[in-house]
């Protein structure tokens, strides 16, 4: 690592009060982020301007603007915290007993809190922040831990990626719409009305079916349950459904699966993060059981 001319720079309490000032474009609100005075983020900024003989900002009705040599020296700013704060968060992190996992809402309902009591009673000083979303994260700009998801294509070239589960796509109904339904293909299906939908469905023979769009996968697995269609993904997701009898599975053969992973984040691995890492692969084994599937 190269090092800095810190006699160069100009005052980091004067790039704090600018960064500030340009992410809320204003000065005062920039005060009350950083709880000091108006007048002081004006000074440092303007001490600022005088260090680098540049105009940075210009008063507007609302607040502030950038001028251009303010707006790129606050694209370096705003990059350069945030990735110190970021490593900060981490640091502190590696060290500590605390987790922040994002996954799926169907994964976690179906594997990770069904199991999760186990490990806090083995482990009860390990705090851990679950956060469910189908969003695409990047693990290392937004401080996670691990992010557990899945793929219906080849696992992931990633060295972070650890492979979990392979689970098979099945098709299931409430038990009072499949005594009803003798033809699938006049049923409602539940879903997204997607080419990718649409691709799968057709290879099993259901090609033009109609679809209902509910939402939130959560909600689309409560219609399933009611009878509003038939439905298909997964077989982990509908597996204590199936236990229950809330399902069954039909006659329509799904030629996909899911494989599930966990992408971990880059760096030293915490004995927290170990521990957990080594539960998960645990609780995935147990779950991808054949003998665990029901039939």
């Amino acid at each position: 690592m190269s090092d800095l001319d810190w006699k160069s720079l100009p005052s980091l309490s004067a790039l704090r009060a600018f960064d500030a000032a340009a992410r809320h474009d204003s000065f005062s609100a920039a005060a009350r982020s950083l709880n000091v005075t108006h007048a002081a983020i004006a000074q440092q900024v303007r001490a600022l301007e005088k260090d680098l003989g540049l105009a940075l900002v210009v008063r507007a009705p609302s607040g502030i603007e950038l001028t251009e040599a303010g707006r790129r020296l606050a694209d370096a700013t705003s990059a350069g915290f945030g990735r110190i704060a970021t490593a900060v968060d981490l640091a502190r992190r590696s060290t500590g007993d605390s987790l922040r996992v994002t996954t799926t809402t169907f994964i976690t309902d179906a594997v990770i809190l069904p199991a999760i009591g186990e490990f806090w009673r083995q482990h009860p000083g390990i705090e851990i922040a679950f956060a469910p979303t189908a969003r695409v994260i990047d693990i290392e700009s937004e401080g996670f831990d691990v992010a557990v998801r899945s793929t219906t294509g080849p696992m992931p070239d990633d060295p972070r990626a650890i492979p979990l589960m392979v689970s098979p796509f099945i098709a299931v109904a409430a038990p009072s719409l499949a005594a009803r339904v003798t033809d699938w293909y006049s049923a409602d299906w539940l879903g997204l009305d997607t080419p990718w939908e649409r691709e799968v469905l057709a290879e099993s023979g259901l090609s033009g079916v109609r679809i209902r769009e509910i939402g939130a996968p959560g909600l689309e697995l409560q219609a399933t349950l009611r009878g509003i269609g038939a439905a298909y993904g997964s077989e982990i997701v509908y597996r204590d459904a199936l236990r229950k009898g809330s399902v069954v599975r039909i006659p329509v053969e799904i030629s996909r699966q899911s494989s599930y992973y966990a992408l971990v984040r880059s760096g030293s691995r915490s004995r927290a993060l170990s521990l957990f890492l080594d539960w998960l692969v645990s609780t995935f084994e147990e779950a991808g059981r054949t003998d665990a599937i029901p039939t």
